[in-house]
């Protein structure tokens, strides 16, 4: 079997053709074949089973999903099959990433500083959700024109940025959003559970609160895999199919003021996130704001 036909009877099993659809379908071909026995009235019947199974036909091929779909309906029948390691006492979540977000700094004068900064992000969470230590370093700003460099270590905000400087911050009693509360575990039924959310209300906005349930996470294989079911069920532009990595891309819409790009590894892992700002009015002018490359989540041993 394909992987199209494996994703086709995952997601829609219902549209598969039952035994006795088939039978009639290949007794209609006989028929169909043999017309030269056949009366003028059997001659009649024939052309119009044929039009039948063309018709089941049809719409069977109509049902079949898109290339996304397709492709992230696989990886998530693979997501909900990964076994989890036995978890020790200690043991923790752990990500590493490395990202380039933009800071804009506004003065009371009007003026202002943007600037690009690099930053490596590792984060341990316990199995809970409810302890992290996230340790951070921030390194290379990168600025508009010299007077805006100059500018930013005279008023001191490298200092602010803790640039070149290792932070480690414990945060208890918090709360993944993997685990912020009880849900579905089938990609229909945590769809709608999103689109519930108060801030929710395009697919960008939705395929946006997916991403952060498996996001440096904690989650267990069937919330991983109904997430990645869920967002085979939005609106999704394929950047590239790769062996290893599915690349996609969020269609926005007038109320959107966000394009998302995001790659997912054959595992279900998240691997890569860009935030693009988007201006409905002016599309030409979307200019990237936040770009993360993710190592896969793994169990580790507990933090340093």
């Amino acid at each position: 079997m394909s992987r199209l036909d494996r994703a086709l009877r995952a997601m829609f099993p219902a549209a598969d053709p039952t035994p006795a659809d088939l039978e009639v379908t290949e007794q209609a071909y006989h028929r169909r074949t043999s017309v030269a026995a056949a009366s003028r009235r059997r001659r009649l019947i024939v052309p119009a089973a044929a039009v039948v199974a063309l018709i089941t036909t049809i719409g069977i091929v109509a049902l079949q999903p898109s290339p996304v779909q397709a492709a992230l309906t696989e990886i998530a029948q693979v997501a909900r099959t990964i076994d989890i390691a036995d978890l020790s006492d200690g043991d923790f979540y752990f990500t590493e990433s490395t990202s380039t977000f933009t800071q804009t700094i506004n003065f009371e004068d009007g003026t202002q500083i943007t600037y690009t900064i690099d930053e490596l992000r590792r984060v341990w969470i316990s199995p809970t959700g409810q302890e992290a230590v996230i340790q951070t370093t921030r390194t290379n700003p990168s600025f508009q024109t010299n007077d805006d460099r100059a500018l930013y270590f005279k008023l001191g905000l490298d200092t602010a940025d803790a640039l070149d400087t290792t932070q480690t911050t414990a945060v208890e009693n918090s709360s993944h959003d993997a685990f912020a509360q009880d849900w579905p575990t089938d990609g229909p039924g945590l769809l709608r559970a999103i689109r519930e959310l108060p801030s929710v209300n395009t697919d960008t906005q939705a395929a946006a609160q997916l991403l952060n349930l498996i996001t440096e996470s904690p989650a267990p294989p069937d919330l991983r895999a109904a997430t990645i079911e869920a967002l085979s069920r939005l609106d999704l532009d394929l950047i590239e199919n790769a062996a290893d990595m599915i690349h996609i891309r969020t269609k926005p819409t007038g109320l959107d003021n966000q394009i998302l790009e995001f790659s997912l590894d054959n595992q279900g892992q998240l691997r890569h996130r860009t935030v693009i700002n988007h201006d409905p009015a002016a599309p030409d002018s979307a200019v990237a704001v936040f770009a993360v490359d993710y190592t896969p989540t793994r169990i580790v041993e507990g933090p340093p």
